[in-house]
């Protein structure tokens, strides 16, 4: 990334944004003060080494704690549960959680979501 770029930053606390669609209407997460808004919701500034380096521990951090997250309304291919229709009673991923998974999910939340809940809905 080249010193004339810019990049996207937390209108709330001023650090890097993390782009994702792990949250229903949110384009942008910070990781920071869990922060989450649409694509025109947050602060561009110029890209500094500075900036970089922040995001980049950020998005590690937000990588790891993202793992055991089950999106709503997520599928996976290779679970049968997921892949029977006939009933749609398991139709999602989320609603038959083995023990291991929901105990990731539930981390995964409370890592995410459970300090903060700042979402900008426009």
């Amino acid at each position: 990334m080249e010193k004339n770029e810019t990049i996207e930053c937390c209108p709330e606390c001023g650090n890097p944004l993390i782009s994702t669609f792990i949250i229903f209407s949110a384009e942008w997460f910070c990781f920071k003060c869990k922060w989450a808004g649409g694509i025109f919701d947050s602060i561009t500034k110029n890209w500094t080494e500075n900036r970089q380096i922040k995001y980049n521990q950020l998005k590690k951090d937000f990588d790891n704690a993202v793992k055991g997250y089950v999106p709503p309304g997520c599928k996976y291919e290779n679970c049968d549960k997921c892949n029977r229709n006939e009933l749609k009673t398991d139709k999602y991923h989320l609603w038959h959680l083995t023990k291991i998974e929901k105990t990731a999910h539930e981390k995964a939340r409370k890592l995410l979501f459970f300090q903060h809940n700042k979402i900008v809905r426009n």
